[in-house]
């Protein structure tokens, strides 16, 4: 989105949107004079967004994609970016969503109707890679769109995922020229366009094909949703309307650490500032925000303004997020990453909260488990880590040690978390690494190089554990003020804590769990995907042997 507005009602006689009528001729003659292939890319952008649509513009700039303009909002923007040299046109509205949306509609049916194939890009969409050839125009298709999360929930209830409005591609034709008059007329009623969006195309009856295409389930505010690895069809006899939806993990709503994403449109609170920050966390920040951050004008049409682009890479603070079971190690497992010198180790956030939205001060280790409450996803969006592992150990072994303690039900029964677990391993790839807990307390070096491989300095050392509980908590302690605020209590006060880690003194030794048939054909049923590669993979310790445990002080 390109516009820091509230949103109120719609007036359902869009006058903001009618006053611009004369300068639709002077944005049809920019589209013109600015597309490629017959193709414009275009956003919307107020003043109070410049460092946002700068941060974007800029990121195209980097993939050498010149064919875009920007829709101002207002003067200072319009003057901002004509100081610039960079190309755009003033459609002045009032300030409040529903005029973003109606403007944003009118504008599309106008470039259909004067046959200007566009992609519309929200300014907080960065694109990284450049999709347009295999992605938008190699399609086909009629309307190539990303996806989006849960919204509106009628149309998700209906096919299980939903497209979003802030990236799509349009090809001007008959049917695209009647799909947003259809969209003109309905967004009066509906007051988002990304509801009249996907109300009107659910009722085209197209037919999906995804019969080629492997799927993934992601969840947001409570809601699953479908994904898919690759691209997937549709058309609708009714309408003779194709249209392409694009995979979640290469155009992210959600962050996904380690997938090659060609765009990242994450969510951000509705300010510049949030916005910002949000890019700086999730390697999407190309500018230095400040007066100072353009250095000079465009020499000429087709010319980039120079800038001064942020190396966001080296010498930067990590954070890594640890999902994993309750009773499974991971506690263990992030005491051992945030041996770490000079990091923060959450080692337990209480299973009830929320990953908190942290400051890139130091390296950061936050460990978070499996919960009906709060899903991957919501941690993800919240606590935006550079990198995420998905810990894992014998599921039996876990159930057992699970449903032996007070904590078992909390935010969710058992059987319904270790169900979820299973989900969540099934589409592990959505992970930068996967460490399983019998190979972390057998494979030293393994698992140092793994950890290596995704940015995380290990050492055998952080095997002996130098650096206490006591000692992490307090640097933990005098560096976060979230840390401070939120200590570990129980109920909804409690924050965080050591998990059952209470001393640095290491028994390795050999435990087993007492699994019996019954926890086997329970966890079969609830967990089949993970047991059978727990079957299937001799180096893992079968259900029915030993299991390998190292405890401090008492064993998980």
């Amino acid at each position: 989105m390109g516009i820091a507005f509230i949103h109120g009602h719609i007036d359902a006689n869009p006058e903001p949107v009618m006053e611009n009528e004369m300068h639709l001729e002077t944005l049809l003659e920019l589209a013109r004079t600015r597309k490629q292939n017959n193709t414009v890319i275009i956003t919307f952008s107020d003043y109070r967004y410049k460092d946002v649509v700068t941060n974007w513009f800029t990121g195209l700039h980097r993939l050498n994609i010149l064919n875009y303009l920007i829709i101002s909002l207002d003067e200072q923007i319009h003057a901002f970016l004509d100081e610039q040299g960079i190309p755009n046109v003033l459609l002045k509205i009032d300030f409040n969503l529903d005029s973003l949306w109606l403007m944003r509609v009118k504008v599309f049916q106008f470039l259909c109707h004067n046959g200007i194939d566009f992609i519309h890009s929200d300014t907080d969409a960065v694109w990284l890679r450049n999709p347009i050839p295999e992605y938008f125009t190699a399609t086909g298709c009629h309307i190539v769109a990303s996806q989006g999360t849960t919204w509106p929930s009628d149309v998700l209830d209906a096919q299980r995922f939903v497209f979003c409005c802030g990236l799509f591609y349009v090809q001007s034709c008959r049917q695209t020229k009647a799909i947003f008059d259809e969209i003109a007329t309905d967004i009066l009623e509906t007051g988002d366009d990304q509801i009249s969006l996907n109300r009107i195309l659910q009722k085209k009856d197209l037919r999906w094909d995804t019969s080629r295409a492997e799927h993934y389930h992601l969840h947001f505010k409570g809601r699953q949703f479908k994904c898919f690895n690759t691209p997937v069809t549709a058309y609708s006899p009714l309408s003779k309307l194709s249209i392409a939806l694009l995979p979640q993990h290469l155009f992210q709503r959600l962050h996904m650490p380690g997938q090659q994403a060609y765009v990242k449109h994450l969510f951000a609170e509705k300010d510049s500032e949030s916005k910002l920050d949000m890019f700086s966390r999730t390697g999407s920040l190309f500018i230095e925000p400040g007066p100072d951050r353009i250095s000079q004008k465009t020499t000429g049409p087709g010319h980039p303004p120079p800038g001064r682009l942020v190396d966001i890479k080296p010498g930067r603070k990590k954070r890594l997020l640890v999902y994993g079971m309750q009773s499974s190690g991971a506690s263990l497992f992030s005491y051992f990453l945030a041996q770490k010198a000079e990091s923060l180790g959450i080692i337990d956030l209480n299973n009830h909260r929320l990953a908190p939205a942290l400051p890139y001060e130091f390296d950061i280790v936050l460990k978070t488990v499996v919960t009906t409450r709060w899903s991957l996803e919501d941690h993800i969006e919240n606590f935006q880590p550079d990198k995420t592992i998905l810990f894992i150990r014998n599921p039996c072994s876990n159930y057992y040690s699970l449903t032996n303690k007070v904590y078992a039900n909390k935010s969710g029964t058992a059987e319904e978390k270790f169900a979820l677990l299973d989900s969540y391993f099934e589409a592990r790839e959505q992970f930068d690494l996967t460490i399983f807990y019998e190979d972390f307390i057998t494979d030293f070096s393994g698992t140092i190089t793994k950890l290596k491989e995704i940015g995380w300095e290990s050492s055998q050392e952080h095997y002996t554990f130098p650096r206490t509980p006591q000692e992490i908590s307090e640097f933990n302690i005098r560096h976060s003020k979230w840390c401070r605020e939120n200590p570990a209590a129980e109920g909804p006060s409690g924050g965080w804590g050591m998990g059952n880690i209470h001393s640095s003194s290491i028994n390795l030794s050999l435990s087993t769990k007492p699994v019996t048939p019954d926890i086997i054909d329970k966890v079969k049923k609830l967990c089949p995907v993970l047991q059978a590669y727990y079957e299937a993979h001799s180096h893992l310790p079968p259900t029915t042997s030993p299991a390998h445990d190292i405890a401090l002080t008492q064993q998980a």
